[in-house]
């Protein structure tokens, strides 16, 4: 009957049926949760997730030509262009798990990892050019010629 109700007639012999409306009310209000629907559909759609940021070189503080603070990521390499200078590594007297990272790139991703440790007090690490040095919750390390005393962090 095409989503249109019947009515029948009050008298009981003539049982003829004629189409009942809906009223102008019911047209107007779903028109509008209509509308309201589609504009809803759209600013939700609009508010989409923005893309991952680009992975950036960071860092607390600034190192210098023979120390790389204990936190952040830093680019190695022997360019202006570059945080940190080739090398081996000293941080000693860290308390907390000292957590050290030689990566290829700086997205995070495991498959960029060249090594990794974490140690508490002394730790050993040797840079090399290109690639990229996470540390996190050492204390300042400092560039060395040769190591000093035993190699608990061990060397990479």
């Amino acid at each position: 009957m095409n989503g249109e109700s019947t009515e029948v007639d009050g008298d009981s012999d003539s049982r003829t049926e004629r189409p009942r409306r809906m009223p102008p009310r019911a047209y107007v209000l779903g028109a509008t949760l209509l509308v309201v629907g589609i504009f809803a559909g759209f600013s939700i759609a609009s508010k989409s997730i923005p893309p991952a940021p680009t992975p950036s070189v960071t860092h607390v503080g600034a190192p210098t030509e023979t120390t790389i603070p204990g936190d952040g990521t830093f680019l190695v390499g022997r360019t202006d262009h570059t945080d940190v200078r080739p090398g081996l590594y000293h941080s000693t007297g860290n308390t907390r798990p000292c957590t050290w990272t030689r990566a290829e790139d700086a997205s995070g991703e495991v498959r960029s990892v060249i090594a990794q440790n974490t140690s508490r007090g002394d730790a050993y690490v040797e840079l090399h050019a290109g690639e990229f040095f996470d540390s996190s919750n050492c204390l300042v390390w400092e560039r060395v010629e040769t190591p000093q005393g035993p190699r608990t962090g061990g060397v990479e």
